[in-house]
C-alpha cells in the first residue's frame, strides 16, 4: 500500500504536458520564432513596412542569443509577420547531458536560448508601438495554443460572449496572447428590420431582405433564347447607384397590398464587428478563442481556465468547452490507456499459453504496476512532464519488466516439480536468478542512458523522456521482482489451495461423504 501510495503521489505531482519540447531541451525543426502583426486600420503599406523594419532589426541583434540562422519578414496593408529560423541542435548527447547537469547545479554554460526562452525574451524585450498588436501565431505555434470554443446559434451573441472570454483569459498570468476567430474581422454594417414599422406598412422582413438583395446583388431572369442557344440574363442596379449607404436606404419597397416605403424607414442601422469566418458544427455556430500559454502543466492550466470562467453565465442554448490542446490531450490519453490495457492483456494471454496456468501469469503481471513507481519518481527527479513519449516508453516497458519475473517464476515451478517445498523453491530461485536479473537489467539501463540524457528527437519530439521512463521502471522492477513477485505468487497459490478445499468440501457434502484432506500439490 505504501508503494502504491508513493506511485499515486507521483502521478499527482508530475505535470502533464503535450508540448514536444522537454524542459531544458533545444527546439528542433525548421520553424522558430514566428510573430504575426496586426496594424491599425489607417495604416498603409509604407507604415507597415517601417514597423516591421524595427522588429527585423531587433531580431538581427538577437541572432546569436536565439541561435537564428535566418530572419524573414513579410508585410501587407494592415498586417505582416516575422519569422526567425533557429539552427538545429547539433550537440552530442554527452554535451547535452553536461549542459543539463551544469544547469541543475546552478552553473549554466553559455549557449543559445531554447525556443521557449527565446519566445519569452522576445515578449519582454521586443519594441512596442501604439496601436500595433502582435502575437505568436497560433498556427505556427500549435504546441502552445490553448482554446476555448463557444457554441450557440446567433453570431452576434457569440461575439459578445467571446469578448468576455478574452477579457477573463487575459487576466491569467500564464496567458501571453489571446486571439479569436474575429482577429482579422472587418467592421460590418447591420440593417435590422423594425417589425412594428414594417407591419404598419404591410411589409415583413423577407420582403425587405429581397429588396436589399436585388439592389446589391441583382436578380437572375429567365434565359433568353437566341436561335440555337440561350443567353443568361441578370438585372441589377448600376454600380454608382449603390456606392453609399444613403442610396441603399432610399430604395423604395412595395408591399403585397400596394403599400410603399423606403428601406431606411423600415430598418435600424448598426455598425459592429463580424466574424472573419463562420464555422458550424452539428448545426451550431462555433467561435473559438485561442490563447498562447507558457504553462507547461496542461492539467493545471485547464484548472486555472475553468476557475477564470467560473460564474460566467451564458444564455440558454449557449455553452463553452475547452478545446485545442485539451481536446488533443484527452484523445491522446484515451489512445494510450487503450494501448496499455491491450499490452497487459496480450502479455498475460501469451504467458497463460506458455505456462499453461492462470496463477503463474497473474503473479507476474501484477508486478507491472509497481514498475510505474520508478517511472513517476525518476520523471519527478528530472523535472520531466508526462508527455506522449513517456506513455510510449511505458507501453514498451510492460514487455520488458515481465522478463525478470518470468525467469524467476519459471524456476520456482521447476524446483517444485523436483520436490522442493514452496518456500524453499522461492528462496532457491531468488538465489540463483539474482545475478542474471541484476546483470540483464543493468545492461539495459546503461544502454538507455544516452537516450535519457541526450538530445535525439523525431519530428521535434525528444526521446529523452521515453528513456527516463524506461530507466525508472527498470530500476524499481529489478528490485521489486525479487520481493513482490514471490509475494504475489505465494498469495495466489494459497488462494488456489483454499479454493480447491472449498470446492472439494462442497462436492463431498453433495455426495454425503467425508472430504479427504487436500495436500499442497505442485502446480502443473
Amino acid at each position: 500500500s505504501v508503494i502504491m501510495t508513493l506511485a499515486l503521489f507521483g502521478t499527482i505531482t508530475i505535470p502533464m504536458n503535450d508540448l514536444p519540447d522537454a524542459p531544458g531541451r533545444r527546439w528542433h525543426g525548421s520553424r522558430g520564432v514566428f510573430v504575426r502583426f496586426n496594424m491599425p486600420d489607417h495604416y498603409d503599406s509604407t507604415q507597415t513596412d517601417n514597423i516591421l523594419k524595427h522588429y527585423e532589426a531587433f531580431m538581427d541583434t538577437q541572432r546569436e542569443n536565439y541561435g537564428l540562422r535566418a530572419v524573414r519578414t513579410r508585410g501587407w496593408g494592415r498586417g505582416g509577420y516575422i519569422v526567425g529560423y533557429m539552427s538545429p541542435d547539433e550537440r552530442k548527447w554527452y554535451t547535452t547531458a553536461y549542459h543539463d547537469i551544469m544547469d541543475a547545479v546552478g552553473a549554466p554554460v553559455k549557449r543559445s536560448l531554447s525556443r521557449e526562452d527565446a519566445l519569452d525574451h522576445f515578449r519582454e524585450n521586443a519594441p512596442r508601438f501604439v496601436g500595433v498588436e502582435w502575437s505568436i501565431d497560433r498556427q505556427q505555434d500549435d504546441a502552445q495554443r490553448t482554446s476555448v470554443t463557444l457554441w450557440g446559434q446567433d453570431t452576434r451573441t457569440l461575439i459578445g460572449l467571446s469578448d468576455e472570454v478574452e477579457r477573463r483569459l487575459r487576466a491569467l498570468p500564464e496567458i501571453t496572447e489571446v486571439n479569436s476567430d474575429m482577429e482579422r474581422a472587418d467592421q460590418e454594417l447591420y440593417l435590422r428590420v423594425n417589425r412594428d414599422r414594417a407591419q404598419r406598412q404591410g411589409l415583413d422582413g423577407s420582403t425587405v431582405a429581397r429588396a436589399l438583395g436585388y439592389t446589391m446583388r441583382g436578380r437572375s431572369l429567365r434565359a433568353y433564347s437566341a436561335g440555337d442557344r440561350e443567353v443568361d440574363l441578370r438585372v441589377t442596379t448600376q454600380r454608382e447607384d449603390r456606392q453609399r449607404l444613403d442610396q441603399v436606404l432610399n430604395v423604395v419597397v412595395e408591399g403585397d397590398r400596394g403599400s410603399r416605403a423606403t428601406i431606411g424607414s423600415l430598418v435600424d442601422v448598426d455598425v459592429g464587428r463580424g466574424l472573419h469566418r463562420i464555422s458550424r458544427e452539428n448545426g451550431r455556430t462555433r467561435v473559438r478563442v485561442t490563447a498562447i500559454s507558457t504553462q507547461k502543466d496542461i492539467g493545471n492550466l485547464a484548472t486555472r481556465i475553468r476557475a477564470a470562467l467560473d460564474g460566467f453565465e451564458m444564455p440558454r442554448g449557449y455553452q463553452w468547452t475547452l478545446s485545442g490542446r485539451f481536446e488533443e490531450m484527452r484523445e491522446s490519453r484515451r489512445e494510450m490507456n487503450f494501448a496499455l490495457i491491450m499490452a497487459i492483456a496480450l502479455v498475460f494471454l501469451l504467458m497463460g499459453v506458455l505456462f499453461e496456468s492462470f496463477i503463474l501469469p497473474l503473479s507476474v503481471i501484477l508486478s507491472v504496476p509497481f514498475s510505474f513507481l520508478g517511472v513517476y519518481w525518476l520523471l519527478y527527479a528530472f523535472g520531466t512532464p508526462l508527455g506522449d513519449m513517456v506513455w510510449i516508453g511505458t507501453v514498451v516497458l510492460i514487455g520488458v519488466v515481465v522478463n525478470n519475473a518470468i525467469v524467476l517464476i519459471d524456476l520456482v515451478g521447476r524446483l517444485r516439480k523436483e520436490g522442493h517445498e514452496r518456500l524453499g523453491a522461492i528462496v532457491e530461485a531468488g538465489r540463483q536468478r539474482f545475478r542474471p536479473i541484476v546483470m540483464t537489467s543493468a545492461t539495459t539501463i546503461f544502454g538507455l542512458v544516452p537516450m535519457a540524457m541526450g538530445n535525439a528527437s523525431m519530428m521535434g519530439m525528444p526521446y529523452s523522456s521515453m528513456g527516463q521512463a524506461m530507466i525508472g521502471g527498470l530500476l524499481t522492477s529489478t528490485f521489486l521482482t525479487l520481493f513482490v513477485v514471490p509475494l504475489f505468487y505465494t498469495l495466489l497459490d494459497d488462494l488456489r489451495l483454499a479454493t480447491a478445499r472449498l470446492l472439494a468440501l462442497a462436492s463431498s457434502r453433495a455426495r454425503g461423504a467425508t472430504p479427504a484432506p487436500i495436500s499442497d500439490q505442485v502446480e502443473s
